[in-house]
């Protein structure tokens, strides 16, 4: 199991990369990632679609974006499973799956409600935070470290969080 999972998170981190290559992002990309703390990381995680070429609007990198949250959020949390369970006290195990669902959902519910009501479809954006913050929580109070891996997940869900987030802000 934790073999099949460290292959298929691989080939999406290279899929990732292969396709970033593949493709120079729309100017609308490259414009709102100058507009951000982290240009670097904008880049490379808005362009790693190859739709993200072609994207001219905020609404479609807004759901670009949120798209690629979800993936990768989803991709973390099966990792974040391997790496965890068996390894660490079950309920530090239990609390930072429960927490990466929980930034899944939030990711979703933004998705959904991006044409309906951009403000609650921020808010969501940003309540995915939630499920990050509780995964770091279950460590707190323990001896025990939070493995890399993990950090380095919990830093996509707050990188997808804030791009997503002020993309989101350019719709009302």
């Amino acid at each position: 199991m934790a073999t099949t999972t460290k292959i298929l998170t691989t080939i999406f981190i290279v899929s990732l990369l292969i396709n970033s290559f593949n493709a120079d992002p729309s100017k609308l990309i490259l414009e709102f990632c100058d507009s951000v703390d982290n240009h670097a990381a904008c880049l490379s995680a808005l362009g790693a679609d190859p739709k993200s070429a072609t994207i001219e609007s905020h609404h479609d990198l807004a759901q670009l974006a949120l798209n690629l949250a979800i993936a990768n959020t989803t991709s973390s949390k099966t990792l974040i499973e391997s790496t965890l369970t068996g390894k660490f006290d079950p309920n530090i195990t239990s609390e930072c799956i429960k927490g990466f669902s929980w930034s899944i959902n939030s990711f979703n519910n933004s998705l959904k409600g991006i044409d309906d009501d951009a403000e609650s479809a921020a808010y969501d954006a940003t309540a995915a935070l939630d499920g990050a913050t509780e995964c770091v929580a279950a460590f707190n109070g323990t001896k025990v470290e939070i493995p890399q891996e993990v950090l380095t997940r919990i830093s996509y869900i707050q990188l997808f969080s804030g791009l997503a987030n002020a993309l989101i802000d350019h719709l009302y």
